[in-house]
């Protein structure tokens, strides 16, 4: 080989050296990045790896530390899923009628009711007409709505609203149980003479379904969680979120089959459905419960 040919081979040599040095460079800083952004700890894996202790400690560690990451939800169902296991759990099963209310919160609101109960523990006293709590944030105003036939007619906006229903609860005038709703999701209707249990965007839609479920399934028990859904510190809330699942007469959990169906979604044997706060004819003030009609 001349000497030229030697000289343009060295060369080419020490360009391909080069070259794998850039590359390996800018793959350990792309590793060692992206190890930061997701949390590792990096420090403590070099402390770790590069120790005392034969090879097989070493490797140890470094899988003890990665092994302790906090695995994040690759997407957002399953973001939605790990937060509704928080949210929700039923009742210890202890094989008798269980009322759980949370106590006010530190603006006097009600926030969540649960209730395990079969069709017998249902209460058989006459419910009493009038409720004598207001929840704070409550006011009531008689607005005008559209009724279904067209006209305009007018009724009360608002109703004090159970987080669990009476026909389950027995409860009338707990304030825990009590937070401001308006007549059309408690009812299914604006109109404050009757009720309309075909909608599914009301609380009663479900309450109902559920009733008749348990009086077809007389040895069969529902456990029932409500809860109310506020925005930081407003008296109102948004939302009203019911969860459910049936037992067994062993207290193994099985699926509520209802008779029809509406906005409810289910997760294995666990459903839940979220209900909005709000009246087609009323803007609502969810901070402190003030409303502006929409029909003058």
């Amino acid at each position: 080989m001349s000497k030229n040919n030697k000289i343009q081979s060295f060369g080419f040599g020490l360009f391909k050296f080069f070259i794998r040095g850039i590359v390996a460079v800018i793959l350990i800083t792309a590793g060692v990045t992206l190890a930061a952004l997701n949390g590792f700890d990096i420090p403590s894996a070099a402390a770790s790896f590069f120790g005392k202790g034969d090879i097989s400690n070493k490797v140890e560690n470094v899988t003890s530390i990665l092994s302790n990451k906090t695995t994040v939800p690759t997407s957002v169902d399953e973001a939605a899923s790990n937060k509704q296991n928080i949210e929700y759990e039923p009742l210890n099963f202890l094989g008798k009628r269980q009322l759980v209310l949370n106590e006010l919160d530190s603006l006097g609101r009600a926030t969540s009711a649960h209730i395990q109960l079969r069709d017998r523990d249902e209460p058989s006293d006459k419910r009493d007409s009038k409720i004598n709590y207001d929840p704070v944030g409550w006011h009531n105003y008689k607005y005008k709505y559209i009724s279904d036939d067209g006209d305009t007619k007018t009724a009360f906006l608002m109703n004090r609203g159970h987080l669990v229903g009476y026909q389950f609860s027995g409860l009338n005038s707990e304030p825990r149980n009590l937070v401001p709703q308006t007549r059309y999701l408690n009812a299914g209707t604006m109109d404050d003479r009757k009720i309309d249990s075909n909608n599914p965007n009301s609380q009663v839609f479900y309450e109902q379904l559920l009733d008749r479920w348990l009086t077809e399934n007389p040895d069969k028990w529902l456990d029932l969680k409500v809860v109310a859904i506020y925005q930081n510190e407003e008296l109102i809330p948004r939302q009203i979120k019911m969860y459910w699942v049936g037992l067994d007469a062993n207290g193994e959990q099985i699926k509520v089959e209802l008779k029809k169906y509406g906005n409810e979604s289910t997760s294995g044997l666990l459903t839940s459905v979220t209900l909005d706060n709000y009246s087609p004819n009323a803007t609502i003030n969810y901070l402190d419960g003030t409303a502006v009609p929409l029909y003058n």
